[in-house]
């Protein structure tokens, strides 16, 4: 997987001992986050092994990933997106 695929990953797309590649997060240099498809229109499925499934599972548990302002065509969402990786820590705290 490509970095931005990885920043860009949703819990929806993590499964046991696979990952699909549907979206990756792009960073503009006004530091807004553009949602888009990955590069070359690649989605596709990446079977990964049972540790590292159970790793981005268990980050998903541990932090509840919640919505981030991102840009982009792919956000259907109202202009969020659910990313694995990126936690967006809310004004409270």
């Amino acid at each position: 997987m490509r970095w931005g695929e990885l920043v860009g990953l949703e819990s929806q797309y993590v499964r046991p001992e696979a990952i699909r590649v549907e979206w990756q997060l792009y960073e503009m240099d006004t530091g807004e986050l553009l949602r888009c498809p990955p590069k070359d229109d690649s989605h596709r499925t990446v079977v990964v092994p049972g540790w590292l499934a159970r790793l981005a599972s268990d980050q998903i548990g541990r932090t509840r990933p919640t919505r981030a302002p991102v840009t982009g065509t792919g956000t259907s969402s109202g202009g969020t997106a659910r990313p694995v990786v990126l936690t967006v820590k809310s004004a409270s705290g």
